[in-house]
């Protein structure tokens, strides 16, 4: 509300009306309502699961034709003059995803206005690799291992954006299920608490759109699965069909090009795969050969051909990769590990992240994490491991995520030395990216730990433990105690939040806070018996506890659930960029004149220009021009300014000098002559520019366009 009318309405503002209390009461109410139904039904939930697939594609197909997204792009209604949240159902756009709508989302639509080239001559207004920086809608190689990019080329620029949106949001839940069902041996209802933790989490849907965050999981736990199905395999035409799959998945994820994420998420998917292979050596060992040679030929032939495919995008693009590598900024980055436990003070208060966006610091999406209900996850793998221990029947699983979970917690909190972090490629992993794979690892851990306390085995072993013939329900006082601890454990983390964070967390948010903790603990740690109803046998009484216990499961993740879904506004069209009044004239203009070359006065401007076709010089620079700048500062004085990804702004002045008010921002005081060395022929600005005319450059007003003036820059004549 805040937002949208500048008043504060809300739990945390203490100004709470009846109609957004009931709103809020009943919204919660009927999705718990409807996810426990959903959980607890023998039919309804069997036939979803039947046709789960044709319903999630059907649903993007929905999507797509309404146009709907996740982007923030309404923002632009704001920034040029015009119509506020244009097109926005739900919820607000964030401004704070600026690497969405301001970067990425005006880079494609450039590409679709311009033909989809492989080089741009629109972006920095000279020729930019758009296949791997940044990548960007192509008709090239790389593309092809893009699929969430085909939209655009197929679509145009509004249904494309949906495409992006709608199919990696769809596909990030169906594979996080399939991939969990994997790890919860098949329980269904606990790979779907699993999935809404996975692809409901704060972290992800604040960086949903940049970095391949989505595309990460995606790919990473596709990986997983195709490998699982490949392996079990029994036809010919099933093992190449999959070995294509699987070698087609490992060049989508290796074409994201960030391992700050890529790295740790890769040990995390790699521990899975190597759980599954072990598994499948020991079900195999009296034909491991045959099988082996069945599957080298089509896996080997896949590889190579992913291979070359891959290397041919990089070689294209080798220019590009150079200069953005001998940056100033991003560069060649390294990290030497350390400084881990400041970042786990966002596991819990993450919650609060869409409701108190502008309380989190440095921002509130770097403070996102996942709500894995850390540490319970790690610690219940730790003590089940050392029980297991002691019977030698260690889970593969468990010990394998473990493991993984080790590696990257021993790099985030003491660091690695350099040789080692150069090996394991954890030098190019910044400690404040490693939360997102630690996160993955708590709820896949927490899903193994609920499956393996539900097996069979581990009943009986309760059983045999206490000399009992059948497992017995826990006393009266055992549940109180697991109450008890619910309670003290939630306590303990909203305690720990507010000595993190004394700036966000009051008494309000803590209540909050606990009370959420608390409902999200006391379905895990409740005995499973507790749940028991009218059962007869040790067979109903295990499947009965086990489908209450889920159910209640699903019901808690309705909180990561809202939680998520608050993050990213329910957005319908592109209209506020693309039918801008300013960018309609704009367009009009660099069709008329196609070889014009644009300059603004920042790079918010030149990102409008772009999306439209405008070749725009201080468009962002995702990488430097640095034979441009060269021309303005021949002596290379200012190198260290211009060398780096950066968002420009251009001021007219009576010298030329280069500033950094930040890392990834460059401000450009240019003389009138600049611009003619620079070569642009069209300033659009907010001032007055023909005050700066001289005897040698002439600033003629073309017209006014929106709130700006569009100058035409000449040589003046004598």
């Amino acid at each position: 509300m805040t937002e949208r009318t500048g008043i504060a309405v809300g739990v945390f503002y203490g100004q709470i009306t009846l109609g957004s209390a009931v709103r809020l009461a009943l919204g919660t109410l009927a999705l718990t309502c409807a996810l426990v139904l959903m959980a607890r039904s023998r039919r309804f939930l069997p036939l979803v699961y039947r046709f789960r697939w044709p319903l999630a594609l059907g649903l993007i197909c929905l999507l797509v034709l309404a146009e709907m997204s996740g982007s923030s792009l309404a923002m632009w209604g704001a920034t040029l003059g015009e119509t506020p949240y244009q097109g926005t159902l739900l919820g607000v756009p964030r401004g704070i995803r600026s690497d969405e709508w301001l970067l990425l989302t005006p880079f494609s639509f450039s590409q679709v206005a311009t033909g989809a080239h492989a080089v741009s001559d629109v972006i920095r207004g000279t020729a930019t690799d758009v296949t791997m920086v940044h990548a960007q809608p192509a008709w090239c190689i790389a593309t092809a291992f893009r699929p969430f990019l085909w939209g655009y080329l197929v679509l145009g620029a509004s249904r494309g954006l949906s495409f992006f949106w709608s199919a990696r949001a769809v596909l990030l839940v169906m594979v996080s299920f399939e991939c969990l069902k994997l790890v919860a041996d098949g329980r269904r209802r606990l790979a779907a608490y699993g999935a809404i933790l996975v692809g409901f989490s704060p972290i992800v849907e604040w960086w949903f759109a940049v970095n391949g965050t989505a595309e990460l999981f995606i790919f990473g736990q596709g990986l997983v699965l195709t490998l699982h199905y490949l392996l079990r395999s029994d036809s010919a035409p099933k093992r190449w069909g999959l070995s294509a799959l699987l070698a087609w998945l490992l060049g989508c994820y290796a074409l994201i090009v960030y391992p700050a994420w890529q790295v740790p998420l890769a040990y995390t998917f790699g521990a899975l795969g190597v759980w599954d292979v072990t598994k499948w050596v020991r079900e195999n060992r009296g034909a491991l050969g045959t099988q082996l040679r069945a599957l080298l030929p089509p896996v080997c032939t896949s590889l190579v051909v992913t291979v070359a495919g891959v290397s041919a995008s990089v070689v294209g693009a080798w220019d590009a990769l150079q200069a953005v590598a001998q940056t100033v900024y991003p560069g060649n980055f390294m990290q030497s590990g350390g400084g881990l436990l400041q970042w786990y003070a966002n596991t819990s208060t993450t919650l609060l992240c869409a409701l108190l966006p502008d309380q989190f610091s440095p921002n509130v999406s770097e403070a996102s994490a996942f709500f894995s209900l850390f540490p319970l996850g790690i610690l219940g793998a730790l003590a089940l491991l050392a029980r297991q221990a002691r019977t030698h029947q260690v889970d593969g699983c468990l010990l394998a995520l473990t493991c993984a979970y080790g590696i990257l917690i021993w790099h985030g909190i003491w660091g690695l030395p350099p040789l080692l972090g150069k090996l394991t490629l954890l030098n190019r992993v910044q400690t404040g990216r490693l939360p997102m794979a630690l996160g993955y690892l708590d709820v896949a851990l927490l899903v193994r730990i609920v499956c393996i306390a539900g097996h069979p085995k581990e009943h009986a072993a309760f059983a045999r433990a206490r000399h009992l013939n059948t497992p017995q329900r826990p006393p009266r006082w055992s549940s109180l105690a697991a109450l008890g601890t619910s309670c003290l454990l939630a306590g303990v983390l909203a305690f720990a939040a507010c000595q993190s964070r004394p700036n966000l967390m009051g008494a309000r948010e803590a209540l909050y806070l606990w009370l959420v903790l608390t409902t999200c603990f006391v379905p895990l740690l409740l005995p499973r018996h507790f749940y028991e109803r009218d059962c007869k046998t040790q067979p109903d009484t295990l499947d009965a506890s086990m489908r209450t216990q889920d159910a209640w499961l699903m019901a808690s993740a309705t909180i990561v659930l809202v939680a998520g879904l608050c993050v990213n506004p329910w957005q319908r069209g592109a209209d506020a960029l693309l039918q801008s009044s300013m960018l309609r004239e704009v367009s009009r203009i660099t069709q008329e004149n196609p070889d014009a070359l644009w300059i603004t006065d920042n790079a918010t401007l030149g990102q409008a220009c772009v999306s439209v076709g405008a070749p725009t010089i201080n468009s962002v620079n995702v990488y430097p021009d640095l034979e441009r700048w060269r021309t303005l500062d021949p002596n290379g004085t200012y190198e260290e300014n211009y060398n780096r990804f950066a968002h420009i702004s251009l001021t007219p002045g009576l010298a030329t000098s280069f500033e950094n008010p930040t890392r990834d921002t460059l401000n450009v005081t240019i003389t009138p002559e600049d611009a003619l060395k620079l070569g642009a022929t069209y300033w659009l600005s907010s001032s007055d520019l023909a005050a700066w005319s001289t005897d040698k450059v002439r600033f003629e007003l073309v017209q006014p366009i929106g709130g700006f003036r569009l100058y035409k820059i000449e040589a003046a004549t004598a």
